[in-house]
């Protein structure tokens, strides 16, 4: 983690839904890449704007509750999918951080498998 984190004033709070397991993910790459979890978050914005005619916003699983992130006040990758995918903030940084968290971990795993697992069907299913 370089330097020192961003003022307070200068990162905006959103309350979006992650399961456990994503939450989770999100601080154990947060760890291991040596960044605060909204460099992470930033980056994931990146990443999907980069991909975003090729992704669809997601809707957040069952099983998921409401966490706290933070990201630079007026991140334009937010606002950009925002419009790109025609969904709420909420839907853009969930769908954007989910995916780059899934796509982070098959690099680690060596397979890149963007599909629920069988577990997260079922508990999206319930």
């Amino acid at each position: 983690m370089d330097g020192n984190p961003k003022a307070k004033s200068e990162l905006r709070k959103y309350r979006v839904k992650f399961t456990e397991h994503e939450h989770r993910l999100l601080k154990l790459i947060s760890a291991l890449d040596s960044k605060y979890q909204y460099e992470v978050v930033s980056a994931a914005l990146a990443w999907a704007r980069q991909n975003a005619d090729r992704i669809l916003p997601l809707t957040f699983p069952n099983s998921a509750s409401f966490r706290s992130i933070y990201l630079l006040e007026g991140d334009s990758d937010l606002s950009d999918l925002e419009r790109d995918w025609n969904c709420k903030t909420n839907n853009a940084l969930y769908t954007a951080t989910a995916l780059y968290l899934r796509v982070r971990t098959s690099d680690n795993e060596g397979s890149m498998n963007l599909l629920p697992t069988d577990e997260e069907l079922t508990a999206f299913n319930s």
